[in-house]
């Protein structure tokens, strides 16, 4: 399982189309078609090793029939928390690369430093892939929610918070759960305000996870022995990355490049 794997997919690198090399050709009646071949690639999955530990004194062990649930509940939200980050901005040296950091995504520079503007917001969504445009979600840095809430457009009315107010909830109501149509999900594990990747505009589809063996758990209390101490440890292995190498250029506006994984900076 922690093998590397390796598959075929369409070449739709710069030089080829979003068809992986397809040639169309108008032939007309009784034309002779053109030869062509698919422009194939190789994509490649190696599972990285990833460990994590925790410390407890055998007292607690001891006197504490829960404990072993507990730790095993702790160590398993460790590790999806491990793989949430590496997915989001691994940069693929002994770790998943995430789509924050991948060649993949398209950088959108923002209108003003440090802020998140309205027109950053569908700026982004003009530099989307827009196949499969209804599985996008924005991922955003708690520390967005200030600007978010006070967004307005140029005439200074209120589009994000707007509908809440004028359904009547107002500011007794929650968050809205979308922008711009698609969900808002916020992450503690994003960079802060004004940083890259603050705000994104992700299809997941197009990120692929190849997981490998694990996880495995065990304990020792050797390294500890003298201080009545006992170490659990898990160890798994995983990798990831876009399916996508690079941002595609649009079929009708060749110069325009657009992707799943649209990052503001």
């Amino acid at each position: 399982p922690d093998a590397k794997f390796t598959f075929p997919s369409l070449d739709q690198t710069s030089g080829k189309n979003i068809y992986g090399g397809v040639t169309l050709v108008h032939t007309g009646e009784g034309v002779t078609m053109t030869e062509t071949d698919a422009k194939l690639r190789e994509v490649s999955f190696e599972p990285k090793e990833i460990s994590a530990y925790i410390v407890v004194t055998n007292k607690l062990l001891n006197n504490w029939t829960a404990s072993g649930a507990f730790l095993t509940s702790t160590l398993a939200s460790a590790m999806a928390g491990q793989e949430d980050s590496d997915f989001l901005l691994g940069n693929g040296v002994n770790r998943a690369l995430g789509v924050i950091n991948s060649a993949a995504a398209v950088v959108q520079s923002r209108t003003g430093a440090g802020a998140i503007a309205f027109a950053d917001c569908y700026n982004m969504l003009a530099r989307t892939l827009m196949r499969g445009s209804g599985s996008y979600i924005w991922l955003a840095s708690q520390t967005t929610i200030p600007q978010l809430a006070a967004m307005t457009d140029a005439g200074t009315h209120a589009v994000w918070l707007a509908s809440r107010a004028d359904a009547g909830a107002g500011a007794a109501g929650p968050l809205p759960s979308t922008l711009l149509g698609m969900p808002v999900i916020f992450s503690d594990r994003l960079p802060a305000l004004g940083t890259k990747g603050d705000l994104s505009l992700v299809n997941l589809k197009y990120y692929v996870v190849k997981d490998g063996s694990g996880p495995f758990i065990a304990s020792s209390d050797h390294i500890l022995f003298l201080s009545n101490k006992t170490i659990f440890k898990v160890v798994w292995n995983v990798d990831g990355h876009p399916w996508l190498t690079e941002p595609l250029a649009l079929e009708g506006s060749p110069t325009n490049k657009v992707s799943p994984f649209v990052i503001l900076e």
